[in-house]
């Protein structure tokens, strides 16, 4: 569903033959994906894929735009990134590029500011896995994160950005804020847990990412 740009071999991806073929309404895509009650039970969650239309029964009002910064990912700028209200949070800080992706479920961005972001935040990191976790008796006292877009604010709550699954037998508390690609300033990612609060529309026709609040996260 990416940019013809990124195709194997330069061959047509299928949405932009349905779009030729006059099989869609409109050049529009959208994604519902509702929030499972853990890690671990993935199967109590699902999504829903609409092609040619957005679905206004999964969303709150009505979908703010943000124009695509680069024809190869869902890239768009992304101004900051807040805890609490406050912008220093320690990532984006002068604004930075962000990719929405759905063949992610986590947050990922530059190490650096993973690190710091999410020392913000009480965060530890498991040095076994490379990953950041919380206590989960913790969990409920967290800030609200917000990712400043398009001059809106995207609040997340606790729960929006912590992911709980069992490891041998006990309950772990996984921040939903991890390292990205290795390379040199990668943008952000933002994946599922960002798309199952926010309704998310891709727009081919327009060049642009349209979100609202979901409506089961009201």
């Amino acid at each position: 569903m990416a940019y013809p740009s990124l195709s194997v071999q330069n061959v047509t991806p299928v949405f932009y033959n349905m779009i030729s073929e006059g099989v869609v309404q409109k050049p529009v895509f959208g994604f519902y994906f509702k929030k499972p009650k853990s890690f671990d039970a993935l199967e109590s969650g699902y999504g829903e894929l609409m092609l040619g239309a957005s679905d206004p029964s999964h969303f709150i009002g009505h979908l703010s735009y943000v124009p695509v910064d680069n024809k190869t990912y869902w890239q768009i700028k992304m101004d900051g990134i807040k805890i609490g209200g406050h912008s220093q949070s320690g990532a984006c800080l002068e604004g930075c590029q962000a990719v929405v992706d759905t063949g992610d479920w986590v947050f990922t961005g530059p190490t650096a500011e993973i690190d710091r972001l999410n020392l913000q935040l009480g965060a530890k990191m498991n040095q076994f896995f490379n990953m950041y976790f919380f206590l989960c008796s913790q969990v409920e006292a967290l800030p609200t994160v917000s990712l400043t877009i398009g001059g809106k604010d995207y609040p997340l709550r606790p729960w929006d950005y912590v992911v709980a699954l069992t490891f041998r037998g006990q309950e772990v508390c996984l921040s939903g804020f991890q390292y990205g690609s290795p390379v040199k300033n990668p943008p952000w990612l933002l994946g599922i847990m960002f798309m199952t609060v926010y309704y998310t529309e891709f727009d081919v026709g327009n060049n642009r990412v349209g979100f609202a609040m979901a409506t089961d996260h009201k």
